[in-house]
């Protein structure tokens, strides 16, 4: 058996049993999909000699040192998930390396929605204001010969970009700390990128203001009624007409951003 043979099978088992011990804690599917997002890191080192978090060994390795060396800091009052004071050196937390916070957002935008589409703002302090289109729905207009075109007025508003700040704890026994892999550290930024990826998505749509306000509740996003129901009104994703419904709404633009209602489908259109 080769030495290549004989690391893809060490690896393939670490993996199966990290995935087993994280299940209790995060859930199967979490688990599932950290796996995959491991298994893709994995793939594009063989393909193209590096993965998505542009660390290379050494970096990764260095990573997990720093893990083991937190893990083997905390004593029984050190609590986790204390509340964080950037201003005092003890209630600071445990900060990762530039490259390694690179990384987990390359990973998270990877594997979400929104951090994959929405626009960047780069931010030198806790809040920026940004241009917010508030007009109608442009469309533009279709001429013929000799005849004047309709235009179309631009209405700016302003959003302010608030930063919050994010943490992630998660349990890592010590037998499997007890080795700095590039294996363990491929889990840690799945792990960590899934996590910010699903925060990040959930807020995105569906927050109420702990701390953002998602697409689905921001009061100037126009919505839609479904119209299949003979009574009071649809309520379900079982009554939503993919045909009709999606028809209409799409066929219907009177805001730069549409939506069904939130009890309704949280389904959004024209992101």
């Amino acid at each position: 058996m080769t030495p290549e043979k004989i690391k893809e099978m060490i690896s393939t088992a670490f993996d199966e049993v990290l995935q087993k011990k994280l299940e209790p804690m995060i859930g199967t599917i979490a688990a599932a999909k950290s796996r995959e997002i491991v298994d893709g890191l994995k793939q594009e080192r063989y393909t193209f000699g590096k993965d998505i978090s542009l660390l290379n060994e050494k970096q990764k390795k260095d990573f997990v040192q720093v893990a083991k060396a937190v893990a083997l800091r905390m004593s029984i009052d050190t609590k986790a998930n204390e509340a964080l004071i950037e201003e005092q050196d003890n209630r600071g937390g445990y900060l990762v390396s530039r490259e390694v916070a690179d990384a987990i957002m390359r990973i998270a935008a990877s594997v979400g929605t929104i951090l994959n589409q929405s626009m960047k703002w780069p931010m030198k302090t806790d809040e920026l204001g940004i241009p917010n289109y508030t007009g109608s729905f442009l469309t533009g207009s279709y001429v013929g010969v000799d005849v004047a075109g309709t235009v179309q007025g631009l209405t700016f508003g302003q959003a302010i970009l608030i930063a919050k700040k994010w943490q992630l704890a998660f349990v890592v026994g010590n037998d499997l700390l007890a080795d700095a892999s590039v294996n363990l550290a491929d889990w840690l930024l799945a792990l960590a990128g899934e996590s910010l990826a699903n925060m990040i998505d959930q807020q995105g749509f569906t927050g109420i203001g702990q701390p953002f306000v998602g697409i689905l509740n921001n009061a100037n996003v126009g919505t839609y009624t479904l119209g299949n129901s003979s009574s009071s009104g649809s309520t379900t994703f079982e009554k939503f007409d993919v045909i009709t419904d999606a028809s209409n709404l799409a066929g219907s633009p009177k805001s730069p951003y549409w939506t069904a209602p939130l009890s309704t489908c949280t389904a959004a259109f024209g992101l």
